[in-house]
């Protein structure tokens, strides 16, 4: 987790740490990539990127590192994030798929042959969670104040599928802590279900640790994503409650898996 959009509501721009701590990352992956001899790379910015008024700045830093870098448009990101989630499931079935991230939630519905309807709304992780909780732990009034905010942003008319499936970090994590999932064998948690009652309990928890404690306590949440896990886990929950009784499901395959295909 790099942070990209760390200070960009204050700012609209991009810090220069926020940067350097991508580009090291893709650094890295570049250097990967040459080990296994593969060519075909694509590098792609979500949300931060597109609210970032010194975005070509960060795009020139990673053409130096001789790599192009496209930015995703939230229409781009819905229909990749749509087709990888529900590229293995049932073909007679209607979907709505939602992945979560750090600085937008997209919302798409359809079947296995079409999308009926996809929006992109600013609400996410990372975004949340700069722009509410300012204490460790939270505050109530904080949590409220997020929470009245959301149901406020995500009060959509959205029609019941047959499956909710929801990918992102958030959602698999969450997914991960209510199953006793630990991060080494975090492919379990794939099509394993999210129940409304439990999502509840395990946010009541998380609102009462500090970063710290939830860091030690649960062995399904990876260290750096302790401070934002509360927040994703707040839209997850909203959602949720939008839906009502739906068979909702974690998914591994999100965005990136979209890509590949």
């Amino acid at each position: 987790m790099t942070r990209l959009g760390m200070g960009l509501d204050e700012h609209h721009f991009l810090s220069d740490d926020a940067m350097n701590r991508v580009l090291y990352v893709l650094e890295r992956y570049k250097s990967t990539c040459a080990q296994w001899h593969a060519t075909d790379i694509q590098v792609m910015a979500t949300s931060a990127t597109r609210d970032a008024k010194n975005r070509h700045e960060f795009l020139a830093k990673i053409h130096e590192l001789g790599l192009t870098c496209q930015v995703l448009s939230g229409d781009q990101e819905a229909n990749l994030s749509y087709y990888g989630a529900i590229s293995d499931l049932s073909i007679h079935k209607s979907f709505l798929v939602c992945d979560i991230g750090g600085g937008s939630t997209e919302i798409i519905s359809g079947s296995s042959v079409k999308i009926d309807s996809k929006m992109s709304i600013d609400v996410g992780s990372s975004r949340l969670t700069r722009q509410f909780f300012h204490h460790d732990p939270v505050l109530e009034d904080e949590l409220f104040a997020c929470r009245s905010y959301l149901k406020e942003r995500l009060n959509i008319s959205l029609q019941r599928p047959s499956s909710a499936v929801f990918v992102g970090g958030s959602a698999t994590t969450c997914a991960m802590m209510m199953h006793g999932i630990s991060i080494k064998d975090a492919y379990r948690v794939h099509h394993k279900r999210i129940d409304r009652q439990k999502l509840k309990d395990l946010l009541f928890q998380l609102s009462k640790q500090t970063i710290k404690q939830r860091q030690q306590e649960w062995r399904g949440l990876p260290p750096k994503r302790a401070e934002v896990i509360l927040a994703g886990g707040l839209v997850l929950d909203v959602l949720l409650d939008e839906l009502g009784e739906v068979v909702s499901i974690a998914s591994l395959r999100d965005l990136l898996y979209g890509v590949l295909l």
